[in-house]
């Protein structure tokens, strides 16, 4: 119990295959993950969700590409997941694209960004500069 991880930066990186490709899960009560990020990476043939954050705050995924380019066993598909207790999050410059390559007829639900916590006023989520191109479903 308690904090999984504070100020840990994953730059550079390619993490590729399972379930989830990356995932950033803390805890509801203090003291919570904080300042987690992810720049520079490849995230690739993950099954459901690309980046997923929960009650972690001030994570963030940089200049990086989500896509799913050799994916074959599809389901519903999630490229960034901003859960529960998600605050403070910067998601910015990053590339979705791909996400059904293999499967251009697919039809399953896809949601490129997800966000299911609300900042709030000082703890705000923020979007911007990312590309969301060539997702190649049939939904």
């Amino acid at each position: 119990s308690g904090p999984s991880g504070n100020d840990n930066i994953f730059d550079g990186c390619t993490i590729t295959g399972g379930y989830y490709g990356v995932v950033f899960y803390g805890v509801s009560y203090s003291p919570y993950d904080e300042r987690n990020e992810v720049i520079n990476s490849s995230i690739q043939d993950f099954r459901l969700y690309g980046f997923y954050n929960y009650y972690c705050r001030a994570s963030a995924i940089r200049n990086s590409v989500i896509e799913r380019p050799n994916m074959t066993n599809f389901t519903t598909t999630y490229g960034i997941f901003l859960a529960f207790g998600s605050i403070n999050t910067v998601i910015e410059r990053n590339e979705i694209t791909n996400l059904f390559a293999m499967d251009q007829t697919n039809s399953n639900t896809c949601y490129a960004i997800y966000i299911q916590s609300s900042g709030s006023s000082n703890n705000e989520n923020i979007f911007r500069n990312n590309i969301i191109h060539d997702i190649n479903h049939n939904g």
